[in-house]
């Protein structure tokens, strides 16, 4: 119960400073380092962003995207389009998992493989 406690607590604290500190952070990234290289700082967030939903919606994903949970979704260290890859690999990606990976491969070409 302990563990439960702390890491509910440590969630709160994060979200609060999501909320609070984002913002500021984001926009003093992109004033102080648009000179710099502004096409990296927006691929570090959408991949680090990527993550965070990667963890969201595991269980949500893993029952509309994939069809024998041979590789399932939630890994922090992951990003939503590699475990798409990986059940496309395996044939495992139900209609739903299909058309995701179809249209991040028609903003990015060939995205999802990428990915890996």
């Amino acid at each position: 119960m302990k563990n439960l406690f702390t890491n509910l607590l440590l969630f709160i604290t994060a979200i609060i400073l999501l909320v609070v500190v984002w913002p500021i952070g984001f926009l003093y990234g992109i004033f102080t380092r648009f000179s710099f290289n502004l096409s990296a700082f927006f691929k570090s967030l959408a991949i680090g962003i990527d993550q965070l939903w990667n963890v969201f919606v595991q269980y949500l994903f893993d029952d509309i995207m994939i069809t024998k949970n041979w590789y399932k979704f939630g890994d922090e260290d992951e990003t939503i389009s590699h475990c798409l890859w990986i059940n496309k690999l395996h044939w495992t990606l139900k209609p739903m998992g299909k058309l995701l990976c179809c249209l991040l491969d028609k903003i990015d070409k060939n995205h999802c493989e990428k990915s890996i």
